[in-house]
């Protein structure tokens, strides 16, 4: 039983920039499994089971309320109206059905041939040269360039987005506020894919169909370039992030590598685990609608409940050893793409992308290793590796 006193301070990058707060998770599930921090005024659930049933209760659990599922302001300051991702039904499953099939397992599947050529194609390059940073020079530009086919975006202006996608990313430790320079590349971003929208001659591509959908009255004006921009970031960010943890964890354990390169191990199946041990978002949250009561204590109505994902997925209650990296485990589901109708429309094509990075390092370079600092997201909800040197 642990004893020891902990704070759940995810705006402290310190928290989780070095190494993943395991312990702290373990605290939470057991000893405080509905957590409150005043500062933030907010609740964290952190088992399985609670994220669970949360999540699927969209009615009582709701992800519109005004704090929306970003503690920091994220949605309405960055993409503004269109994002699906904090409004509930029946808005939500209009703006959600306008870009679903380009998200299909038949489309994502459709993919795979180009993907893993992309893939094999930037390790190639690292190879050649020795050494290279697994987040800008593998798994950045693989998300980025096939997240800007899929949408359709102009080859012409690919650099000068890029630019600003990464400037409006931008956070800083200790604080929910948005830097003003990510909130002013935001709103370029906004005007330009607004703009963008507008153009007759737009590439076939997921932009298209938004456009259409515009133009045929299923969207509003505002609400068509917010659909682009939630697509855009977190189409990118969470593929990028999550194809970089596993390179990385892959390197840190490397009997679990082995397990993969002597195919005890599917490829499938591995990614699930590693997403499953780190977890790319790890919190989002959620307001109250109506009073509840929680492991004894009521809530009131507006509420905010943060739900731990990178906690639930490690809870001893359901993985008996969840702190521990097990390739071959069997597959359980994890909360790490969410749950219920908010479910990650990108979860598909999250699983591709890291899953023929991995490949392609394990075939090209298998012996790869990872030397130095390893620079992570600070953003609050997330763990995420941002660079770190990758050695071939």
């Amino acid at each position: 039983m642990l004893t020891e006193t902990y704070a759940y301070e995810p705006f402290d990058a310190a928290m989780h920039l070095e190494t993943y707060p395991a312990e702290l998770y373990r605290w939470m599930r057991n000893e405080c499994p509905l957590y409150r921090n005043d500062e933030h005024d907010f609740w964290a659930l952190s088992r399985f089971a609670d994220i669970q049933a949360v999540a699927r209760d969209w009615e009582t659990y709701s992800s519109s309320g005004p704090r929306g599922i970003d503690l920091d302001g994220t949605g309405p300051d960055t993409y503004g109206e269109g994002n699906f991702l904090e409004i509930d039904p029946p808005r939500h499953d209009v703006l959600r059905d306008v870009v679903r099939k380009a998200f299909s397992a038949r489309e994502i599947g459709s993919l795979e041939a180009s993907v893993s050529q992309e893939a094999r194609s930037l390790v190639a390059a690292i190879r050649s040269s020795g050494s290279g940073d697994v987040g800008m020079e593998l798994c950045w530009p693989l998300a980025f360039n096939v997240v800007m086919g899929m949408l359709g975006m102009p080859a012409a202006d690919r650099p000068s987005v890029e630019r600003r996608l990464l400037d409006a990313l931008t956070r800083t430790s200790g604080t929910e506020d948005i830097p003003g320079a990510a909130l002013s590349a935001a709103a370029e971003l906004r005007q330009y894919t607004s703009d963008l929208l507008r153009d007759r001659a737009l590439p076939p591509g997921i932009l298209r169909q938004v456009a259409d959908a515009r133009s045929s009255g299923l969207l509003s004006d505002a609400e068509a370039p917010g659909l682009g921009m939630v697509l855009m970031f977190a189409g990118i960010e969470t593929p990028a992030i999550f194809a970089a943890n596993a390179v990385v964890l892959l390197a840190q354990h490397p009997r679990q590598r082995d397990l993969l390169r002597r195919g005890e191990s599917a490829g499938e199946a591995a990614i699930e685990e590693l997403i499953r041990y780190e977890s790319p978002v790890q919190a989002l949250a959620r307001t109250t609608t109506a009073p509840v009561e929680l492991h004894g204590i009521d809530l009131p109505i507006g509420s905010t409940v943060l739900l731990v994902y990178g906690a639930a997925n490690r809870d001893e209650r359901r993985w008996g050893n969840g702190d521990e990296l097990d390739l071959a485990r069997p597959h359980m589901r994890n909360v790490a793409f969410g749950e219920g109708l908010h479910f990650c429309l990108g979860a598909m094509l999250t699983r591709l992308m890291a899953r023929v990075v991995v490949e392609a390092l394990l075939d090209v370079a298998p012996e790869y290793e990872v030397r130095g600092p390893i620079r992570r997201t600070v953003k609050w909800c997330d763990w995420g590796v941002l660079g770190a040197s990758i050695i071939c």
